[in-house]
C-alpha cells in the first residue's frame, strides 16, 4: 500500500514545477518516515545530483549538500548497506568545507552509523585490507571506527583503529581522547599517559592537558616526569594566567604554599585588574600565616566592583577575611 501511494505521489511531484528544488528531498524524507529505505536512498541520490548541477545563477535544491548526504547515509544504513552509508557520510564531511560545526555533526553521524552497523567487524576488516593495499589511511574513518568500538567496549579493536587515526602529523583531538579512554578502560595507564603526552606536545598551549598529564604521572609513581609536566604549565603560556594559575593550584595540593603564592603573583602580573590572582594569593598567604599581605590582597578585591562573569568574588573575599579573625 505504501509503495502504491508512493508511485502516485511520485507522478504528481514530477509534474510539479517545484520538483527540482523540493520534490526529491520531500519524497525522500517521506520514504524515510515510512521506512521505505531503498526508495528513500534513490530519492536522495537524485536530490544530490540535482544539487551538484546547481549553479549560483541557476540554483536547484535548497537543502545543504552535507544534509543530503547525511539523509542518504541514514537510508543506506537502515537498508544494511554499511559501506555505501559510510561513503555517503564521508562525502558529507568533505562537502562541509570550512563549516566546522557541520563537519562535527557529520563525523558524529559517521560514528553512530558504525555503532549501529550489524556487520561492523566485517566492514572494519575490509578497511584494514584496503589501507594495507593502498598504503593510505582515511583518518576520519579510522577515528570513527575506534570510537564505535570504544562505545561497544571492544577496547582492543578501538585501540587498533585509533592508533591508526593518530599516526600522522594531523592532530585529531577527539581521536586522541578516545584512544586515551580506550587505554584507560583496558587497564594500560602507562600507554594512556604516553598518548596524553603526545597530544599535549601537539597542542602545547592547551594547559589543561599538561595538568592532566602531571596528575596521571604522579599516580603512576613517576614524580620527576610529573613535575616536568607541571612546570610546563607556566612555561607554555607565560603571558596568560591559566598556566600559572593551574600550577599554583598544584602547589597548593602539594602543600607547597610558598610556591603557590609565587604562582599567584605571576597571575597578578599578567592580569593585575582581575580578582582571581589576589584571591589565590590570599589563600596561599593564609596557609603561610602571613596575614598582613593576605589582608592587602583581600582588601583590593573588596574595594572593587566586579563584572558578574567573575562570580561572587566579594563573598569569597569575605570568607577569607573571616579566616584571619
Amino acid at each position: 500500500r505504501s509503495r502504491a501511494a508512493l508511485r502516485s505521489a511520485d507522478a504528481a511531484a514530477r509534474a510539479w514545477s517545484g520538483w527540482r528544488r523540493y520534490g526529491a528531498v520531500r519524497l525522500g524524507r517521506a520514504c524515510l518516515d515510512a521506512k521505505l529505505h531503498e526508495e528513500a536512498a534513490a530519492y536522495y541520490e537524485e536530490a544530490i545530483q540535482i544539487r551538484l548541477r546547481s549553479t549560483p545563477t541557476r540554483p536547484e535544491g535548497q537543502e545543504p549538500l552535507a544534509n543530503l548526504y547525511a539523509y542518504l547515509a541514514r537510508a543506506r544504513a537502515a537498508h544494511g548497506r554499511t559501506k555505501e552509508a559510510v561513503e555517503a557520510v564521508l562525502a558529507a564531511v568533505a562537502s562541509c568545507g570550512r563549516d566546522n560545526e557541520a563537519r562535527v555533526r557529520a563525523e558524529k553521524n559517521l560514528v553512530k552509523i558504525l555503532c549501529d552497523a550489524k556487520d561492523l567487524d566485517a566492514f572494519a576488516e575490509r578497511v584494514d585490507r584496503e589501507a594495507a593495499s593502498a598504503q593510505i589511511e582515511n583518518l576520519v574513518l579510522r577515528s570513527a571506527l575506534g570510537q564505535a568500538y570504544l562505545a561497544r567496549s571492544d577496547h582492543s579493536r578501538a585501540i587498533h583503529h585509533l592508533e591508526a587515526a593518530v599516526s600522522t602529523d594531523r592532530v585529531d583531538r577527539e581521536a586522541f581522547k578516545s584512544l586515551i579512554a580506550a587505554y584507560d578502560a583496558s587497564g594500560n595507564a602507562g600507554a594512556a599517559a604516553a598518548r596524553l603526552r603526545a597530544l599535549a606536545s601537539s597542542m602545547p598551549r592547551e594547559v589543561a592537558l599538561w595538568k592532566e598529564l602531571g596528575d596521571r604521572l604522579a599516580k603512576l609513581g613517576r614524580p620527576d616526569e610529573a613535575e616536568r609536566a607541571y612546570t610546563t604549565l607556566a612555561e607554555v603560556s607565560p603571558d596568560e594566567p591559566e598556566g600559572p594559575a593551574l600550577l599554583a593550584a598544584v602547589r597548593t595540593e602539594q602543600s607547597r604554599h610558598a610556591d603557590a603564592a609565587e604562582g599567584w603573583r605571576q597571575v597578578i602580573r599578567v592580569r593585575p585588574r582581575e580578582p582571581g590572582g589576589r584571591l589565590g594569593l590570599a589563600r596561599a598567604l593564609i596557609s603561610l600565616k602571613q596575614p598582613g599581605e593576605a589582608r592587602e590582597a583581600i582588601g583590593f578585591v573588596l574595594g572593587q566592583t566586579w563584572p558578574a562573569r567573575f562570580g561572587d568574588v566579594h563573598g569569597e573575599a569575605k570568607a577569607l577575611l573571616e579566616k584571619l579573625r
